[in-house]
């Protein structure tokens, strides 16, 4: 099991220099991240998609504000920044559905 991840790591890096678009090719971009439901606090397919666009936005020096709704996980167990950028948490709320006959 440690060379099969051993393997993909050097897959994972062998992509980062060989596949990779330049990311410097451009100017820094501002960009405004909000995303409901928080992909911050699980791990999940949904959630490693976020971290690795912040990892190459990151890369590529953009300027990123992440604003994302939690109203479940304790204020103290929150993240507060991923790759550099502070993730600010606002509580949200729940909408329980109500279905008419």
């Amino acid at each position: 099991a440690n060379a099969a991840a051993m393997d993909v790591q050097q897959k994972s890096e062998a992509w980062d220099d060989a596949d990779a678009p330049p990311l410097r090719r451009h100017k820094p971009r501002k960009v405004a991240l909000m995303v409901e439901p928080t992909p911050f606090t699980h791990v999940s397919g949904y959630a490693n998609r976020f971290n690795e666009m912040l990892r190459y936005m990151s890369k590529a020096g953009d300027n990123v504000r992440v604003l994302t709704v939690d109203g479940k996980t304790d204020q103290d167990k929150l993240p507060s920044e991923r790759h550099g950028y502070k993730i600010e948490h606002t509580q949200g709320f729940t909408v329980r559905t109500v279905i008419s006959c």
